[in-house]
């Protein structure tokens, strides 16, 4: 049998099986990421247009690795778009909603 979670009921006083493990997880990192998400669409909302992309991995909290994530599916989903070219002196700058100068809205 898989780790499962157990859950009481107190007003039955009842222990009854709850999700699995992986289902927890699963979904704590899904949590996760959508809280990261809101994070990086207000603040680049706060700031529009100033916004790039070391800023964002600043000001925003978790670790890198699920910040970059967020930032690669809102910029896919089209909730925030990229411009420049990521190297000195042209950094990755996020707006919300717009088309880039390429005219796309993904990474």
């Amino acid at each position: 049998m898989e780790p499962t979670q157990l859950r009481f009921d107190p007003e039955l006083r009842r222990v009854e099986l709850g999700q699995n493990a992986q289902a927890i997880e699963e979904s704590s990192r899904a949590a996760t990421q959508g809280k990261i998400r809101a994070e990086i669409r207000n603040l680049v909302r706060l700031y529009p247009g100033c916004c790039t992309q070391e800023q964002i991995l600043k000001a925003v909290t978790g670790n890198a690795s699920q910040k970059m994530d967020a930032l690669n599916a809102l910029a896919v989903a089209g909730d925030v778009t990229r411009s420049g070219s990521g190297h000195h002196g042209d950094p990755f700058t996020y707006r919300v909603g717009e088309l880039t100068e390429t005219g796309t809205g993904t990474i």
